[in-house]
Formats: C-alpha cells, structure tokens, sequence
C-alpha cells in the first residue's frame, strides 16, 4: 500500500470492513451499534482513518480474518485444432440447448479434465480428444438433441413432452446442427 492514493486505501478499508461484517454473519443494527461504540459514525464511509483501524482491529478480535487477495490467473490460448473446435462447438451448442449451465472455458477445461484427466483442452492427444467428442454426443442423444445413428434428431418430439420442453429441445436441435455443421 505504500505510495497508494488516500481514496485508494479508504476503499480497501471499508472494502474490508463490509467482508468482515458479512463473514461475520453481523445483523445490520448490531453492525450500525459496533459503529457507532467504535467511531461514533452511523456509517462506514463516515468513519475517518483512526475510526476504519479501530473498527477493522475490532472485527479481527471477533474472529475475522482477512484473506490473502486472489491472484490473477495466466490466461493460456484457446485449443484451435479442429478436434478441439469442435469440442468447443458442442459444449456451446449443448450451452444453447439449455444442457450445459455454464458455458465457459472454465467449465468446459473442468469437464475435459473428468473425462480425461487431463488439466487442458489443448493438451488432449488424438485419442483423448475423441473421448472427449463421443462423451459429448452420448449426453446430446440422451438429451434428444441427436439421434441413435449421431445424426441431429429432426423429427418432432413425442405428444407426451410439454410444449416448453419441445420448444427447448426444438431450439436445441437447431443449434445443435448449425454448429455441428460450422465446423464439420
């Protein structure tokens, strides 16, 4: 912090402040009478650069501990082989079929890495990356997005599926076979 601005390190501070009220569970007005015995202020920002200390010194006394800042993760390139494209393709169109919650390359490398065991999309062999593609098309024929023979599923859903659920999977069929067929 040395050498940071004064606006700086009140933000840090009364970041900290509401962290530690927070993981502390601390009821509102049993946080606004703890200002108030503390700092005589009815509020954080109110609080000047004595009150902010006393009041985090306090809040470490009742068992707060601050953690360590996050540090920011090396961002590695996206895979571009063609196997690994069309991983990425399915995974976004299982995404858009409403399959798949998250549809980051986060969730896609965590679901890679059970497959697999291994940490990283680009570092899949032959072998493991068409692991990978059949896993895929297992879970979008159980999903009804492709057929038994790995085509996409055109023909409409049964009469018994509700009318929300075959424009779901109606959606997802469509965009099933637009990105199967971008990257072929």
């Amino acid at each position: 912090m040395k050498g940071a601005p004064a606006a700086d390190i009140r933000g840090r501070e009364l970041a900290m402040i509401h962290m530690a009220k927070a993981e502390l569970r601390m009821a509102d007005d049993t946080y606004r009478d703890l200002l108030w015995t503390v700092g005589r202020v009815r509020s954080s920002a109110d609080l000047d650069w004595v009150g902010r200390k006393k009041l985090l010194e306090h809040l470490r006394a009742c068992g707060w501990k601050p953690r360590p800042a996050a540090k920011a993760r090396p961002t590695r390139p996206m895979a571009d082989d063609a196997q690994s494209k069309k991983i990425r393709a399915m995974w976004l169109a299982l995404h858009g079929a409403g399959v798949v919650r998250d549809s980051s390359e986060r969730a896609l490398a965590s679901y890679v890495k059970r497959q697999t065991r291994i940490e990283a999309l680009d570092w899949l062999n032959m072998d493991q990356a068409e692991k990978v593609i059949e896993a895929l098309k297992k879970w979008a024929k159980r999903e009804g997005l492709l057929g038994a023979d790995g085509v996409v599923e055109s023909t409409p859903v049964s009469p018994e599926v509700r009318r929300a659920d075959a424009e779901r999977l109606a959606a997802g069929r469509a965009e099933f076979a637009r990105l199967l067929s971008e990257v072929g």
